[in-house]
């Protein structure tokens, strides 16, 4: 379906808000993320909700080998999202073990990630963390993952300033989660443990995409426009879903998308409405020409935590010479009339230029990668985040709204999207 809109940009000026350096301190060279699934241990369904099955966006026999070639099978390539409404910015630590239970898992002597403060502060960032809405590949540390069993924890990234790579003797996960004062150790009311991802979550071959979601105990949000209760439920946990790495068209780029934005999701569940992902391009007269992607279910948004579809849909050819501020993709709240769902300012429609997007995606403001991360013959997934209630721009001391002109830095926490690869490029521990 087409659909001819003329809304103001969301997220213009995105590639000049210094929120754009979280990702470059959390999500780059350095090393990001560690491993986050549900809370009951369960991987996300493809057809809907977390019934235990694993979620196979197709069979990722074949998939590519890093750059580098390692004797056997590739390893597991793993993308991580930080969609987790109520907490803060996060570092991250994990323990291993044999038993899918986690009861024999030791806590890894590796930093917590990410932790180079050269590039937060390079990114005019106050600390290394993972912020609200952000995410990014996991670094190869070197050890493989397929046989172990891996607990994911989250530490509040504010109470770990000092543990960085320019601390020579900086506390590492062991030490932060020992449980001994004397050791450093944070406490319990500073990190959050998350169950256990069994053996062969890493598996050789995959590409896996790791997603914290939802919101601690006692989290509450006021109630959406209209008096629509908020449906993000107060409860914390992780979904895992395994990405089509295999499935290419040459000539086209594929998308795949999943939704963990519990405040859009319910607007869709409440009206009757369907959360859609498109693609479109800007016209002559300003507004934008989009075409439908991933169309939702309605009355159910595109599923919170549900991959669709379950192979990567094709679309049309990157033009020749393309202008990324001028090519875009789109989620918005289709009513069963075939118009989007008004909402306050404009309708529930989010237009993203895929210039913004990249930045928001990596964390490169330079554009320097722009080109190459978009390319016809690839797939990719959107991952749709945050809430249509939050202000685009925010105060950097307050967190209060401030305009983008007036000092604003872009907040994570609004409705946006990050689009990853479903092939990526992954970065090694350092």
């Amino acid at each position: 379906m087409h659909t001819k809109t003329k809304l103001g940009l969301l997220l213009a000026a995105v590639a000049t808000s210094a929120f754009a350096g979280a990702l470059a301190g959390g999500c780059s060279d350095d090393p990001v993320v560690t491993k986050p699934t549900d809370d009951s241990g369960t991987k996300a369904d493809a057809t809907g909700g977390t019934d235990g099955a694993t979620t196979d966006g197709a069979t990722t026999d074949g998939a590519k080998p890093d750059a580098t070639p390692e004797a056997g099978p590739p390893k597991a390539k793993a993308l991580a999202v930080h969609a987790a409404y109520g907490l803060p910015a996060v570092r991250f630590c994990f323990a291993v073990g044999s038993k899918d239970d986690g009861s024999d898992g030791v806590v890894s002597p590796l930093p917590a990630l990410p932790y180079d403060d050269a590039v937060s502060t390079a990114a005019g960032l106050p600390f290394p963390a993972l912020f609200p809405g952000t995410g990014g590949a996991l670094p190869d540390t070197g050890t493989d993952l397929s046989n172990l069993a891996v607990t994911p924890y989250f530490i509040n990234a504010a109470t770990i300033k000092a543990e960085v790579k320019s601390n020579a003797k900086l506390k590492t996960c062991n030490d932060l989660l020992s449980g001994k004062e004397d050791a450093g150790a944070v406490s319990a009311d500073k990190f959050w443990k998350l169950p256990t991802l069994p053996k062969g979550t890493f598996a050789a071959g995959k590409t896996v995409l790791i997603l914290g979601v939802g919101c601690p105990a006692g989290f509450t949000e006021p109630g959406l426009d209209g008096g629509i209760p908020s449906e993000c439920g107060g409860t914390l946990k992780t979904v895992v879903v395994n990405l089509d790495n295999v499935t290419k068209d040459a000539a086209k780029i594929g998308y795949q998308a999943i939704n963990v934005s519990y405040a859009i999701d319910s607007v869709a569940k409440a009206t009757g409405s369907s959360l859609e992902f498109s693609v479109g391009s800007l016209t002559a007269d300003g507004g934008i020409d989009l075409k439908t992607v991933v169309p939702g279910t309605a009355g159910a948004g595109l599923m919170v935590e549900k991959l669709l579809p379950t192979t990567a849909a094709p679309t049309d050819a990157l033009p020749a010479t393309p202008d990324f501020t001028k090519l875009f993709v789109a989620g918005g709240v289709r009513q069963a009339d075939g118009g989007y769902l008004p909402g306050v300012g404009g309708p529930f429609l989010v237009p993203q230029a895929l210039a913004d997007t990249y930045v928001l995606t990596t964390g490169d403001r330079t554009l320097a990668g722009l080109p190459a991360y978009w390319k016809s013959g690839q797939a990719y997934t959107a991952v749709v985040v945050g809430s249509h209630k939050q202000p685009p721009y925010i105060d950097p001391v307050t967190g209060g709204p401030l305009a983008a002109d007036a000092g604003g830095v872009f907040n994570g926490r609004v409705l946006h999207f990050l689009v990853f690869p479903n092939d990526p490029v992954i970065p090694k521990f350092q």
